[in-house]
């Protein structure tokens, strides 16, 4: 470089500590001073220097980036040199010459630096990635900003291969990554710094030129990665093209500005550094100029993020006022302010402000009119301007005069901050910090008949959104919130954007199913949830509503995105977004999936609801350590998930009581900190009474009456180990004293008054497997088509609830809605457990039509495999498929028939494809396998997939492949092979005390018309890569005795019990009744079994009992 005398020389040092700096003596660590030299705007170099002491002195390093070279020779002389720009008298043929560098012609203009493209090489400032590399950003006015890795251990460049970015952007070997600016428009200075609550790199630049009416101004974009691409707040693009105006892009920190209360007004503030202190605060630090004034000033002002993720600056400097944590009384907000609104112009305009009031109705007047609102929590200040919103805070903090007023500042989505200040002095009181967000309007539970299986975690998706709250779901683009349309909770019903009015159908539950998935559930019916109406991950399926099964189209994973969140499908492998079709901003929106490109219409805002909390039955699970109250012989500890009734009082407050009504108590009623919380007899006093008081996260506190509501219940020293007492303890927000309040399904809530004990043994109105039962003003009457499935010592009966009319029966109508189940421990004392699945609620099935339901359980789920007549499959019945979490339900059907009765064409009957059977046994090799069988008159059987929810295709051909024997290789014919086979088949073999199976198989069914029992022994090995023929070697039969006197006795299974048990159905007065009869098995000595049923004579009529069993 020539001599810089009279100007330019050293600008923009950088300094940071890097611990892996190689120095020459062979030690670790150094600071290393990042600057530049400038002879003119164009010719520069950046250099560093290092020292092992912050204060130096520093030894020089190496040169590292130089801008300004030509083509050819070109010398420049000044008074002591003679200087060369040609680029040989750089590192670049130096670097060409070592192979990390390559020849790019695109750096000259002729012979000329081609500054349009290429930047100035200054300013340099480091900053690290997430990815624990180091980065420089430099680059001023010309080609642009520009970024390069760096190697920690020499602090040198690692250059990149010329190329280009996946969105286009210009990487160059030499001069590194373009991530701003470009065209000879302005913009210096660069500083990016990560923000690890938001998740975004922040770049600062600043337009304009550096005189005090140069039209400096500080601007700000961000990105997801250390190389860009940066946008705005408006999302528009930091590097620029040819024709882009300047002053579009990035927002405007602030500009040349003057309030009443400062001196002189400032100009020009700009090249900035941020920041972020150990306690998580930020601070901008700027230098600023005067009108008429080209002397500098450093100035720092703190600094936030908007719920929107952008930084706003205070209006004033910083001299140690901190934001209050929990916002301010609204009184000490509302008055007269003087606005400043910064403006998107690079100029020497001053901005002067104006006068404006925030009025106590949340109005603003004045020279500007709109809204204003603050949060419930904190001091997030939203003002809406015109047609324009703006995020920020209030804060009271001193102004220039050392007055402490109140403040606020803000930025909208034009790119925009505004300021505002109070000019009288602020003399009021922060607000309290426990507040309460319950929204009266809405309730935790709503259907808690339709509830499913508890969360799983406590955050969702690794975020700090609550697993188990509900929500409201709002659209970034459009401000529209995801909704039922009508609030109709039909399965298949589109899932919508529309304005938000905080009813029901805008509230979803977000219940996750491991670390990173959850479900989406309508508040109005747990059992329906969001889903991608297609297993798969292309682009413009639909969303819709769908009865939750668990299958992967009805999972979601979240990824933030600032203040907003991608909902990305497990379907599509998380590629795949929620997305408002074709940006729409209209009421009606339709939701559909498409690629996950950060876009805004592809981003949600998640709200927590906030709802009051209706009597019934919970799980409390604490925040911090994910464990549950309960008791432990009568204390309250953490440990395991425990039910509890939670009752609302007449006076607002709440009990906690067991089961069996013992209640959390204060011990001896205290109002003092570390009172233990014990379990004690229901006495309804102060002591057990709680304010249950929800907080913005959607999670709960439990406050104690006893103290006057100002502690609550708290899991001690904030502990995560089992049996830690849960004690009374001040309110302070810690996660110790928040829990996550569950409600407890049906099929989890084992109290006596949902499964009631009914005997066996005789027919009578208080015996729903023989007559008639009343319980909360509904009938069980009769059952049909019993099924049995056995879990640890329980056996659960599965039937169709008969409702038919003896004239419709007589008329062969057979009215079935719904499937009900029973359990015994003992085959002779039974519980009703309620209904497990509805037919209406199947969305293809015939709402009469619950015929032979079957359980069966794998990898932890349950599955009710039934059939019924379909109403999309040309009037034939189909076998369907439901899934619960629970033997006891609910079961939610998938969505569609797993076998349509048009799949087996091969004659006219519209009934082959019933009474649907399950079974599941390893091979000789260890694979698992999984088989369904089914049929009336022929007898089909193929192979599930794992899921349970798809059948294999093992030929390719796009169709079900049948195993079997019969005279075209695909299903058994009557006559063929099984001896009179009519329906119900039901495949039986024995079992090792270990579980696993031997001997023969036994395939029991239903034959002739009407229909009885027999029993096939079969001998078969299964073959590998293909369906195991479970009926094939046909060599003898058993059959049962001809025990019906009656109508007729049909579809039998045989559970697995001390002994062998067969249910059957006897049908009397026109209705199916449901007993039990026992079968003594023999096992004779060639290893077959003989099977007898144990019988005592002719079935009775209902009017005078069936039959007692004794044993």
């Amino acid at each position: 470089m020539e001599d810089c005398a009279g100007g330019f020389a050293v600008w923009a040092p950088d300094v940071i500590w890097n611990p892996d700096f190689r120095n020459a003596d062979g030690t670790t660590g150094a600071y290393v001073m990042y600057f530049c030299t400038s002879s003119t705007y164009i010719r520069s170099v950046i250099c560093f220097t290092t020292s092992k002491n912050i204060q130096g002195p520093y030894t020089f390093g190496d040169t590292l980036i130089y801008s300004g070279f030509t083509k050819n020779d070109q010398y420049v002389s000044s008074a002591t040199k003679n200087v060369n720009k040609k680029y040989t008298t750089t590192n670049v043929d130096d670097l060409i010459e070592k192979g990390e560098v390559t020849m790019n012609n695109s750096w000259f203009s002729g012979n000329n630096f081609n500054n349009q493209l290429f930047p100035n090489a200054i300013d340099p400032t480091i900053y690290y990635g997430t990815d624990g590399k180091m980065y420089m950003t430099y680059g001023s006015w010309s080609g642009g900003i520009f970024t390069l890795e760096i190697n920690p251990q020499t602090g040198r460049v690692i250059h990149p291969k010329t190329g280009t970015t996946s969105d286009g952007r210009m990487v160059d070997s030499y001069f590194g990554t373009k991530i701003a600016g470009g065209y000879g428009k302005s913009g210096e200075g660069p500083f990016i710094e990560y923000n690890p609550d938001t998740d975004y790199y922040y770049l600062w630049t600043t337009y304009g030129g550096l005189a005090w009416d140069g039209g400096y101004n500080m601007r700000v974009s961000r990105s997801k990665s250390p190389l860009g691409p940066f946008t705005d707040a408006a999302g528009r693009k930091a590097v620029l093209d040819p024709a882009t105006n300047l002053d579009s892009v990035g927002v405007k920190v602030m500009g040349n500005y003057k309030f009443s209360t400062l001196d002189a007004a400032y100009f020009a503030p700009g090249h900035n550094s941020v920041l972020r202190d150990d306690d998580g605060r930020w601070y901008l630090i700027y230098h600023t100029r005067f009108q008429n004034n080209n002397m500098h000033q450093v100035r720092v002002h703190e600094m936030f993020f908007s719920e929107d993720g952008w930084p706003v600056a205070t209006p004033f400097e910083y001299v140690g006022d901190h934001i209050s944590d929990g916002g301010y009384e609204e009184a000490d907000i509302a008055g007269d302010y003087e606005y400043i609104n910064h403006g998107n112009g690079t100029n020497a305009n001053l901005i002067n402000y104006q006068n404006i009031k925030l009025n106590a109705d949340h109005t603003i007047s004045g020279a500007v009119s709109g809204k204003w609102e603050q949060a419930a929590d904190s001091a997030a200040a939203t003002l809406t301007i015109g047609n324009q919103r703006y995020s920020g805070y209030f804060i009271a903090a001193e102004n220039e005069k050392g007055t402490k007023v109140m403040s606020f500042t803000a930025v909208g989505s034009n790119n925009q901050s505004i300021w505002g200040a109070q000019n009288k002095k602020y003399t009021g009181s922060e607000r309290a910090s426990l507040s309460d967000y319950t929204n009266p309007e809405a309730e935790l539970v709503m259907a808690p008949e339709t509830v499913g299986e508890k969360s799983k975690s406590v955050k969702l998706s690794g975020t700090d959104l609550i697993s188990g709250a509900t929500y409201y779901i709002t659209n970034k683009n459009s401000g529209l919130s995801l909704d039922l349309p009508e609030g109709a909770l039909d399965a298949g019903r589109n899932i919508q954007q529309w304005d938000f009015n905080k009813s029901w159908a805008q509230q979803w539950r977000l219940v996750s199913v491991d670390d990173s998935y959850f479900r989406i559930v309508s508040i109005g019916d747990e059992s329906k949830c969001v889903a991608v109406s297609e297993n798969s991950a292309k682009d413009g399926i639909n969303v819709e509503l769908q009865t939750y099964t668990g299958a992967d189209n009805q999972l979601f994973r979240l990824v933030k995105s600032g203040s907003y969140y991608g909902i990305v499908s497990k379907c599509s492998a998380g590629k795949g977004a929620l997305d408002v079709f074709e940006w729409s901003t209209e009421n009606g929106g339709n939701v559909n999936q498409y690629a996950y490109n950060e876009y805004d219409c592809q981003l949600w805002k998640i709200e927590a609801v906030c709802p009051t909390v209706p009597s019934g039955a919970y799980t409390i699970k604490n925040l911090n350590s994910g464990r549950y109250i309960a008791d432990n012989k009568g204390s309250a500890v953490q440990s395991d998930a425990q039910n509890w009734n939670i009752t609302k009082q007449n006076d607002g407050t709440y009990t906690i009581q067991t089961a069996d009504s013992k209640a959390l108590t204060v011990e001896n009623n205290s109002a003092e900190d570390g009172a233990d919380i014990k379990l004690a007899e229901f006495r309804g006093d102060s002591s057990q009474k709680f304010i249950i008081q929800c907080s913005k996260d959607g999670t709960y506190s439990l406050l104690t009456v006893s103290s006057g509501g100002t502690r609550c219940a708290d899991v001690y020293e904030i502990s995560l180990d089992d049996g830690v007492n849960i004690c009374q303890w001040e309110y302070w927000g810690g996660d110790g004293q928040h829990f996550v309040l569950e409600a407890v399904s049906e099929a989890e809530n084992d109290t006596t008054d949902v499964c009631l004990p009914v005997g066996l043994a005789v027919s009578r109105n208080t015996n729903p497997f023989a007559g008639n039962i009343t319980k909360q003003n509904e009938h069980y009457n009769y059952g049909g088509d019993p099924a049995a499935f056995v879990e640890g010592d329980t056996v659960y009966a599965y039937t169709g609830h008969d409702v038919s009319t003896n004239a419709e029966v007589d008329r062969a109508i057979y009215n079935i809605p719904e499937y009900l189940c029973y359990s015994t421990k003992d085959l002779i004392n039974w519980n009703y457990e309620g209904v497990v699945m509805k037919m209406s609620d199947v969305s293809w099935g015939d709402p009469k039509s619950a015929w032979a339901g079957q359980v069966t359980k794998h990898n932890g789920r349950y599955y009710l495999y039934f059939c019924s007549w379909d109403r999309t499959s040309e009037g034939k019945q189909s076998i369907g498929v439901a899934v619960s979490d629970s033997p006891k339900g609910p079961f939610r059907d998938i969505g569609y028939p797993l076998v349509r009765g048009t799949h087996t064409n091969d004659q006219s009957s519209n009934w082959d494809d019933i009474d649907p059977t399950v079974w599941i046994e390893n091979d000789k090799n260890g694979v698992e396998h999984q088989y369904l069988a089914w049929g009336n008159s022929r007898y089909y059987i193929c192979e599930l997939n794992d899921d349970m929810i798809s059948i294999q295709d093992l030929n390719g051909d796009g169709k079900i492949t049948f195993g079997g024997e019969g005279t075209n290789g695909d299903v058994f014919y009557r006559g063929r092979g099984l001896n009179m086979y009519t329906e119900a088949p039901w495949l039986y073999r024995r079992q090792h005390e270990d579980g696993s199976y031997y001997g023969d198989y036994y395939l029991i069914y239903a034959y002739r018309w009407r229909e009885n029992a027999k029993v096939y022994n079969s001998m078969i090995e299964k073959r590998e890569a293909e369906i195991a023929e479970l009926t094939k070697k046909i060599e003898g039969c058993r059959k049962f005795d001809e025990f019906s006197k009656k109508r007729r006795d049909e579809l039998m299974s045989t559970a697995e019990l001390i002994d062998k048990v067969l249910l059957e159905p006897y049908i009397s007065d026109a209705n199916m009744r449901l007993l039990v009869r026992k079968i003594n098995v023999h096992e004779n000595e060639d290893g077959s079994l003989d099977v007898n049923l144990e019988f005592n004579g002719d079935f009775k009529d209902t009017s005078t009992g069936c039959f007692e069993i004794n044993d």
